[in-house]
């Protein structure tokens, strides 16, 4: 495990049945990113992190707050109908507008996509 630091408002965790992906948010600027070394896997968490971040607006009354947000991710990067939210509603209805309007890129292969394919993101503006 490594600690890279890069700037966003939240923090992604990606699951599956096999495996998962924890990314930690520190402050307003600064988040400690925890995962496997694997660069591969590094760099869509990355991907995924600056497409959505690119899409949300964090609102002064949002600071403090958190919404989960469970849905599933297909291989060419579209979020499901399925989304799950729980948290303040306020930010919970602007993650969930940012996740489905971020351009998240397709999923490089399979491997990257077992880890990826079901998706939990923890917004917590700090």
């Amino acid at each position: 495990m490594k600690k890279v630091h890069v700037y966003c408002l939240l923090s992604l965790l990606f699951t599956s049945a096999c495996s998962s992906q924890r990314l930690h948010t520190q402050s307003h600027s600064a988040v400690g990113v925890t995962a496997p070394s694997n660069n591969k896997i590094n760099n869509y968490e990355n991907d995924i992190r600056i497409a959505v971040q690119s899409k949300i607006y964090i609102e002064n009354d949002f600071i403090g707050k958190e919404c989960i947000i469970s849905t599933t991710l297909s291989k060419q990067g579209v979020v499901g109908d399925d989304v799950k939210t729980k948290g303040y509603k306020p930010l919970c209805e602007a993650a969930v507008t940012a996740i489905k309007n971020a351009a998240i890129p397709p999923v490089p292969d399979d491997e990257i996509y077992e880890r990826f394919k079901t998706l939990t993101i923890d917004f917590k503006p700090q």
